[in-house]
């Protein structure tokens, strides 16, 4: 600490009135010198003797100092160096907040630079690093013009990037691949005399079309193949002619299809009879035979009659009369026709001539031997029953349930019916189970669409719907391995999955998802498996916030000690509090006597941090003992650490002591009082008293904070 300034005329002998002596002039100014010496001299560093230090500096006094801060008394006024006179180097260990930013130098930067505005570099080089993201609007890179509308080469082994966007053309030599896979599986080149779309890998090549087709055709646009998606149709072209197309049946041939010849067998062939007919011949008159591994069926043709089919024994087994068009079907011993077409009366038969258990008509056909499968029409719906046929009403065939599908004439619906066990020739009602109506949608235990009634449906338009009120509308169960358990798609493409990973069941897109830990009893972010994916997600955004947080707990900030430091108890916040609060004014800590006004408070609680601002205007001191200290009482929170907290003080109209260099309001450890305290130099400090208070006219505006327990 400097010496200070002390008055060497102690003797007062300069003064008004009196004859100065050179003496006490030169003694005094020889103080003056050595308390402005530049090694020993006045340093105002605060301490006692010294002064309060200097904080405001300059010729016009625009520089300020502080204890923390070197600023400018007045925003965007000072400068620091010229233009001519540059200050050599600038060391931070912080942030630097600068409007513009003009480096008419070089620029080394060790670390990222990250700039959310526009960066001008006129003609500097980047020699290293990786810039992450540019938009570069011209000049140019590696000789490459950049914006300009001559077509330059950017010369390198490998250009790698997310997607390459041009809006002109992308040359290739010959010989020169594109190529796609990690293994160069799919590749596409011109080797100067032909094109090649290649796929070299050990997969298939997919050529997929979501619009009308895919079509092969010449230069010139004539049709070569065209492979309709919508219809599902394959046609083939000559001349630009469509002369084969795929149908769901076959396929149509338009013109002539001219076959060298077919290979049957043993020299049989089909060929042309001369008369623009298809005929199967034999090469000597022997019989026609479709032949099999294990047994041969000859076709015996015997002239006008008709078709007979006959195992190689002569044993009758099929006859289609070619004068009347009806159809026989033999028993076992060939001799007698157990079931026929009658192609007059346009009905199959079952039994000598016709003779069903049910009639001779198809209105009721039994198959099996004990009858459990029968087929029955009526004048409005055709039936396909088992265990089940109708009479005067519907019976049962045996001792057992019953089931039937009925084809609805009247309403064009496919209806699954059953019924319970019951006993033979006893009569019943159906009970509709399921059915496909006439526009196509699947119902099962609903007669119509309808999203309240117990049941569910498919609807042809894709809707999968259910209902369901004692057990639940749904279930799904995956076996073992962790994976989706659903997978959800737009427009064929994976947009998200439900799934499990071990305990956790997580509902994901195809990169990011969140789930809810079952042993860990919380819901964090994932991957699209599942898997924890640690710092990549937010929870809402600048425009779209969530309303509410309730928490029984506290917000961790970070519970990673080892990169920031500190455990997850010093990195929670587990309170925030805003209010206000009435300040009551005494003359005593407790007790005492009381103002009969009240200051305002607010108050910011976060964590155990208790931020505060007390107003208090035109201050009524009747009543209160003028001696007595002045005290702020009813704090919202008692003071939680044993160490008092001082806080800025604002006033006007208080009267301070003449030495008195202004006030301090120090809040009292340990309880929810505050005192106001005159400083001095080279003196303890002292409580300001009720009497120093102008009543009805002092103002107090009081901001602080302390710590809470």
């Amino acid at each position: 600490m400097g010496t200070g300034y002390t008055r060497n005329d102690t003797a007062n002998n300069i003064a008004d009135g009196n004859i100065i002596n050179a003496s006490d002039l030169d003694g005094e100014f020889d103080a003056v010198q050595s308390a402005f010496d530049a090694s020993t001299g006045h340093t105002h560093d605060g301490t006692a003797g010294e002064g309060a230090p200097i904080e405001t500096i300059g010729p016009s006094q625009d520089v300020v100092a502080t204890a923390s801060v070197l600023r400018p008394k007045t925003d965007n006024t000072v400068d620091l160096g010229t233009t001519s006179l540059e200050y050599k180097d600038l060391f931070l260990d912080g942030t630097a907040h600068i409007d513009t930013l003009d480096v008419d130098e070089n620029a080394s930067i060790t670390g990222t630079l990250g700039v959310t505005g526009t960066t001008t570099l006129g003609t500097a080089n980047i020699t290293t690093g990786t810039i992450t993201t540019a938009d570069i609007n011209g000049g140019n890179i590696d000789g490459t013009i950049i914006g300009a509308t001559t077509a330059a080469a950017i010369t390198g082994t490998t250009i790698t990037g997310t997607s390459f966007v041009t809006s002109g053309d992308m040359t290739f030599g010959d010989n020169d691949k594109a190529i796609f896979g990690a293994g160069s599986d799919l590749q596409i080149y011109h080797d100067g005399s032909n094109s090649y779309i290649k796929e070299d890998g050990a997969g298939s090549l997919f050529i997929q079309s979501n619009g009308a087709g895919l079509i092969v055709e010449k230069t010139d646009g004539e049709n070569l193949a065209y492979f309709d998606t919508g219809n599902s149709k394959v046609r083939l072209y000559q001349g630009g002619i469509e002369k084969l197309a795929t149908t769901a049946t076959g396929v149509d041939i338009t013109g002539t299809l001219t076959s060298d010849g077919l290979t049957v067998g043993d020299g049989h062939t089909i060929g042309d009879d001369g008369f623009d007919n298809l005929v199967i011949e034999s090469s000597s008159g022997e019989n026609i035979r479709l032949v099999s591994n294990h047994a041969t069926l000859p076709l015996d043709i015997t002239s006008d009659v008709g078709l007979l089919v006959q195992t190689v024994f002569g044993t009758d087994r099929l006859f289609v009369d070619n004068s009347t068009g009806d159809i026989s079907f033999f028993e076992d011993t060939g001799t007698t026709a157990k079931f026929f077409w009658d192609a007059s009366a346009e009905s199959l038969g079952i039994g000598t001539s016709g003779n069903s258990p049910w009639g001779t008509t198809l209105s009721s056909l039994r198959l099996g031997s004990s009858g459990s499968v029968a087929a029955h029409a009526s004048s409005d719906a055709t039936y396909l029953n088992s265990n089940a046929y109708y009479t005067d009403a519907w019976r049962y065939v045996t001792n057992d349930a019953a089931s039937n599908i009925e084809l609805n004439g009247n309403s064009g619906d496919i209806r699954f019916n059953i019924a319970p066990t019951g006993t033979v020739g006893a009569s019943f009602s159906w009970s509709e189970a399921m059915r496909i109506d006439s526009s196509g949608n699947l119902l099962v235990g609903q007669t119509s669409i309808n999203y309240n009634a117990i049941g569910g449906s498919i609807s042809a338009g894709g809707t999968l719907r259910a209902c369901a009120d004692s057990f639940h509308a749904a279930s799904f169960n995956r076996k073992t391995l962790d994976g989706d358990i659903a997978i959800f798609y737009k427009d064929g493409a994976t947009v998200g999955s439900i799934g499990v990973n071990t305990d956790r069941v997580y509902l994901a897109t195809t990169s990011k998802g969140v789930c809810i830990d079952q042993s860990a009893a919380r819901m964090i972010p994932t991957d699209a498996s599942g898997n924890t994916n640690d710092a990549n997600m937010d929870l809402g955004q600048s425009n779209g916030r969530w309303k509410n947080l309730y928490l029984s707990g506290g917000v961790v900030l970070d519970d990673n000690p080892t990169a920031v430091g500190g455990d997850v108890t010093s990195k929670t916040l587990d309170d925030y509090e805003e209010g206000t609060f009435s300040v009551e004014i005494a003359d005593a800590a407790s007790g005492g006597n009381v103002s009969a006004g009240t200051g305002s408070g607010h108050y910011t609680k976060i964590g155990n941090i208790c931020y505060y601002t007390i107003s208090e205007f035109n201050l009524d001191t009747t009543g209160l003992t003028g001696t007595n200290a002045l005290y702020f009482r009813s704090f919202p929170f008692v003071e939680g650490k044993s160490i008092q907290h001082q806080a800025t003080v604002w006033y006007d109209s208080a009267n301070l002591s003449a030495s008195s260099n202004g006030l301090v309001f120090v809040k009292s450890a340990g309880n929810s009082v505050g005192l106001l305290y005159e400083l001095y130099d080279n003196a303890s400090e002292t409580t300001l008293k009720v009497n120093q208070i102008n009543d009805d006219q002092t103002d107090f505006y009081i901001t602080g904070f302390y710590m809470t327990s």
